[in-house]
């Protein structure tokens, strides 16, 4: 989640404000457990003076609200974004890519 070696090089000064972003608040558990894990860190816990968030896509069902979000979408659909190659992929388009391979019978 968080490198520490970033974390134990940084000066205190660098955690003082902290901007916090994610591509997609699906259920708001990344976002809040990031929070959690920042304010609960030794030892930069004790040098945080604000956390800021944002993401750009919020769906209806997260239970996070970001300080900045792009997109708050009124439902929750299922994004593809489009470095995600496989994820509209056809088993059978799989099975053409992967040589001397059979599927299950």
């Amino acid at each position: 989640m968080f490198s520490r070696q970033i974390s134990s090089i940084a000066e205190s000064k660098d955690f003082e404000k902290i901007l916090l972003i994610d591509d997609l608040s699906d259920t708001g558990l990344t976002l809040n457990k990031s929070i959690e894990w920042l304010k609960n860190h030794d030892p930069i816990k004790d040098f945080i003076k604000e956390i800021k968030t944002g993401c750009l896509w919020r769906k209806k069902k997260s239970t996070f609200t970001p300080d900045f979000c792009a997109v708050n979408l009124p439902n929750s659909p299922w994004i593809v974004q489009p470095f995600e190659k496989h994820e509209e992929i056809r088993i059978e388009d799989l099975k053409k890519k992967i040589p001397n391979k059979k599927g299950p019978e």
